[in-house]
């Protein structure tokens, strides 16, 4: 066979002029040949000499076309990779973000730039500090066109720049006279000796947050009070800034609205605006055993008549403590705004009238004892203060005792709920099966309503479901029974007759639950919840970390 005669038009390299026309040559040359082929292939024989010397020709022919078919997949092969860079760059070249004007290409910084950025990264490479460094006509847009994307600004304890100070005011220079968002990570000396810099700029704070604060900081802090001119949002986390007085720095921003105290270890004596906030969340509790944290929440409720939401997130107990119980105020404060509550303190619940609530979230700290006072309080202030759910979260919460199905009688107080979401993680054992097939079961009902007997006997706007059921105790046993076929009928009926748009269950255990049948689901199962995805319904169910899970997880993601 020829050698290939035709060049290649950009690098010179020979290649085959026709593919087609030389092998039809080729194969013509063989034609003679297979006959022979034939023969011997039938039988044991040994080719005769004669024969011997035409396959020895045929065989060299063949050779030498399979070798050029090689050399002609490398070419092509080296040409098809250069022609795909070509591409690549005619695609970046092209692209349309080359030539968009600096007003959008500001707008779509400041949109991408949201979250919070490390001013001292160490090789400057966060946020807008990537974003500066692609090209100069980047670099004028980020720094001359967009100075809202400089503003959330992350000051921590790793602080790496020769001249951080220099750094942090280069930073504040670019934000113009827009406002500030300042996070403050774990305090040490080298962010107290900027913290000079960022309290000149206080009057321009709109938020302020501060993670591990010590009492060095927090008295630094003290001089911008009556400076915080538009400040709005205020977090403190994890502090331990104890018995050193009250803190007033904050009590005369006049626009604070929310507020966050965060993980605190002990009570956090701080002075704030509560008449104009709306949004309170509060993790602290009196050191001293035996306070009733009810009161404490209570008395910050009736001095913030504006709060929409509110979280009480400890009461009368925490790890190492007994639970103990406190009387209920009577008669029970009136709160008239307070839409979102989140507080599973029996003695606080009975202890309210909340006629506009709307969003309810109750969990039980790690730890805690998984007790059934709260769900019945809840229930309580439902009837009570004749308000309209739309919106349940209940985490650790028991929901029922001896078979008292507590949870059922949330459920029937709320006609108008849309989304609910039920979290166990501690160790509940059989009560496991009987909640979670009767809260399967109750969601299919339906035919009690005479004037509309395809209504839902309970949540009948339901639109958004997660369960969550996890035990990671040594030895435990967790059943997931309740997901089966009837599981999958009620959740396809509520898809397509009802308002249910988005599920997800998800079934954890410590691996140690050998033989649990996780799911009941079979092949027309996970075939209906394919079809139900395939019409729009968003659906996840998954078993994470337990026995045969990586062989569940990959049919369930196969499948759903």
């Amino acid at each position: 066979m020829s050698s290939p005669n035709i060049s290649c038009a950009q690098c010179s390299h020979p290649v085959l002029s026709s593919f087609k026309e030389n092998f039809s040559l080729l194969h013509s040359a063989l034609d003679e040949t297979t006959p022979t082929i034939a023969t011997l292939l039938g039988t044991n024989n040994y080719p005769s000499p004669y024969q011997y010397r035409i396959l020895c020709a045929s065989r060299s022919k063949v050779g030498n076309a399979l070798h050029e078919i090689d050399i002609i997949m490398e070419h092509l092969e080296d040409e098809r990779h250069r022609l795909l860079d070509i591409q690549e760059s005619h695609r970046r070249v092209m692209s349309p973000v080359r030539h968009l004007p600096a007003e959008i290409l500001s707008k779509i910084f400041a949109l991408s730039t949201t979250s919070f950025y490390d001013v001292f990264d160490s090789r400057l490479m966060d946020g807008p500090w990537a974003l500066s460094k692609v090209c100069s006509e980047w670099r004028a847009v980020a720094i001359g066109c967009c100075p809202q994307m400089w503003n959330n600004m992350n000051i921590s304890c790793e602080v790496a720049p020769r001249d951080p100070e220099a750094l942090l005011r280069l930073v504040l220079s670019r934000c113009r006279d827009g406002p500030l968002h300042i996070r403050i990570g774990d305090v040490d000396n080298a962010v107290i000796a900027l913290l000079s810099i960022v309290i000149e700029e206080s009057p321009r704070w709109r938020s302020f947050e501060v993670k591990h604060p010590n009492a060095q900081l927090m008295g630094a802090l003290g001089v911008v009070r009556g400076k915080l001119d538009i400040l709005e949002s205020l977090s403190i986390r994890l502090s331990s800034v104890l018995g050193q007085g009250l803190i007033t720095t904050f009590e005369t921003a006049p626009h604070l609205k929310t507020v966050e105290l965060n993980g605190q270890i002990g009570e956090m004596r701080i002075s704030l605006p509560f008449s104009q906030l709306k949004s309170y969340i509060d993790d602290s509790y009196p050191r001293t055993q035996g306070v009733s944290t009810a009161e404490y929440f209570l008395n910050i409720l009736k001095k913030s008549p504006r709060l929409l939401k509110f979280h009480a997130g400890c009461y009368s107990w925490f790890p190492g403590h007994l639970v103990t119980v406190h009387p209920v105020v009577a008669p029970p404060f009136v709160h008239e705004s307070l839409e979102e509550l989140s507080s599973y303190d029996p003695a606080l619940l009975r202890s309210v009238l909340l006629p506009e609530l709307r969003v309810v979230k109750m969990e039980t700290p790690d730890g805690g004892y998984a007790i059934r006072t709260p769900i019945l309080a809840l229930s309580e202030l439902i009837v009570r203060s004749n308000c309209s759910l739309t919106s349940l979260t209940l985490r650790n919460i028991s929901l029922g005792y001896r078979g008292t199905p507590c949870w059922r009688d949330v459920l029937d107080l709320t006609p108008c709920l849309t989304k609910l979401e039920v979290v166990m993680r501690h160790g509940f054992g059989m009560y496991t099966t009987t909640f979670l097939s009767g809260l399967a079961e109750g969601l299919a009902e339906k035919g009690k309503s005479q004037e509309d007997p395809a209504r839902y006997d309970i949540v009948p706007l339901l639109a958004d479901l997660t369960i969550e059921v996890a035990d990671e105790a040594s030895g435990s046993i967790i059943f997931y029974s309740f997901l089966d076929c009837d599981f999958v009928d009620m959740v396809a009926s509520r898809y397509r007759s009802a308002a249910l748009r988005h599920v997800q269950v998800v079934a954890k255990s410590n691996g140690e639950n050998q033989g649990i049948d996780f799911w009941k689901f079979g092949n027309d199962e996970f075939r209906q919840m394919k079809e139900l995805k395939s019409e729009g319904l968003k659906i996840c169910i998954l078993n994470e970390s337990g026995w045969r899970g990586e062989q569940v997880d990959c049919l369930a993601t196969e499948a759903v």
